[in-house]
């Protein structure tokens, strides 16, 4: 790298981004091997994740935006 910078990262998620000359820190999930080889063989044993209702849509919220936009046409 031509910068300087690099060693002032964090790790585990902490990375630098080079784009058209500027440097610029970003931040995203570190996740770990071993939870991405787990993640993996959940997925292949066909488990799948159990959502909170918002997620699902089944707590009524997105009912009630409809409801709302309707008021507003």
């Amino acid at each position: 790298m031509a910068g300087t910078g690099a060693e002032q990262l964090l790790g585990q998620g902490d990375f630098l981004v080079v784009a058209k000359g500027q440097v610029t820190r970003m931040q995203a999930a570190y996740i770990a091997v071993d939870e991405i080889r787990d993640l993996v063989a959940a997925l292949q044993a066909g488990e799948r994740p159990a959502l909170p209702a918002a997620a699902t849509g089944t707590d009524g919220a997105l009912a009630r935006l409809k409801a709302r936009l309707q008021l507003v046409k």
